[in-house]
């Protein structure tokens, strides 16, 4: 435990220093904004691509693509379902269960305790979470709040999204092994440095932006607070079944990749589902979303941690 703890502070403390920044009114909100503007389409993307390129593919993770985009499939579905027991019905219920904070809290959370030299445990799992929001979550939130469907713009923003843009680019370079020429480009090197400069303020600044939007609303604390129970007790049930069954047989054994599949499965929802919920439905839904996504990443925040001190 002790020997953990130098890795795990910063993430606390760095947690805290935003949390007491919107307290002494430091950072005014619209600054913040822009800030998380470039961390999320600059060094989320540079970090990505910088580990896509050089990650050691394996035919496996075409499997295990697969049975996370089931996985969100069958989530989704449960929420459906749920949403038939009145006590436990909300409407926001199915949207918020498939889908994770994988940028703005996973990376960062992953990447300060395990490092970068094991990062790539933990993005594989982003590519089958990422064709799931972007062509089935993000349809069947327009169809059931605006009544629109599949569109030719879902089809644009998805391929101008940079995040989906830095793991197509870094595949491509890592399986045609352009690798070889940029290790041997004075100016190639050069850029690939940059982006490394880029990649590093990630984490630090995306754990005070996470103290920093730690507020939650009272008035729907109780709403909240059932979802994200009914949330994370699905995702954890399910999410070790289909381990235990189906990972575990096509993946050899590793404890890194354990400890990333725990930190995939214990994320809030993403903020950008529960903005986007909001800007197709009523004003309430968004308050109740964006409420669960605040009190998700206390949680998550809190097992996390618990789980690096105990087990670490």
């Amino acid at each position: 435990m002790l020997e953990i703890l130098p890795n795990v502070m910063p993430v606390l403390l760095l947690i805290g220093l935003g949390y007491f920044f919107k307290a002494m009114g430091v950072i005014k909100s619209n600054n913040l904004d822009e800030i998380k503007k470039i961390l999320l389409n600059i060094s989320l993307p540079s970090l990505l691509f910088l580990n896509f390129k050089t990650m050691d593919l394996k035919l496996e993770y075409i499997g295990l693509t697969l049975i996370i985009f089931c996985f969100f499939a069958l989530l989704f579905l449960l929420g459906q379902a749920i949403n038939r027991i009145k006590p436990l019905y909300n409407p926001i219920l199915p949207y918020l269960l498939p889908n994770f904070a994988f940028g703005t809290l996973g990376v960062p959370l992953f990447l300060s305790i395990f490092g970068i030299e094991n990062l790539s445990n933990f993005t594989i799992l982003s590519i089958g979470h990422e064709f799931f929001v972007w062509f089935v979550l993000i349809v069947l939130i327009k169809k059931k709040f605006s009544d629109e469907g599949f569109s030719i713009n879902t089809l644009k923003e998805f391929i101008k999204n940079p995040f989906i843009l830095a793991v197509v680019f870094g595949l491509l370079i890592n399986i045609t092994g352009f690798n070889r020429i940029i290790s041997t480009n004075p100016i190639l090197l050069g850029i690939e440095k940059f982006l490394e400069s880029l990649s590093t303020i990630l984490t630090p600044l995306i754990l005070i932006i996470v103290g920093y939007d730690m507020k939650l609303n009272k008035k729907y604390i109780k709403e909240s607070g059932k979802i994200l129970a009914i949330r994370m007790a699905l995702i954890l049930i399910i999410g070790y079944i289909l381990k235990f069954v189906f990972i575990d047989r096509i993946l050899v054994a590793d404890k890194i990749f354990d400890y990333a599949w725990f930190t995939y499965l214990i994320l809030p929802p993403s903020i950008a589902i529960a903005l986007m919920i909001g800007s197709y439905s009523t004003e309430e839904n968004k308050d109740i979303a964006a409420n669960t996504v605040v009190l998700g990443t206390i949680v998550s925040i809190i097992v996390y941690v618990s789980f690096v001190l105990a087990c670490l």
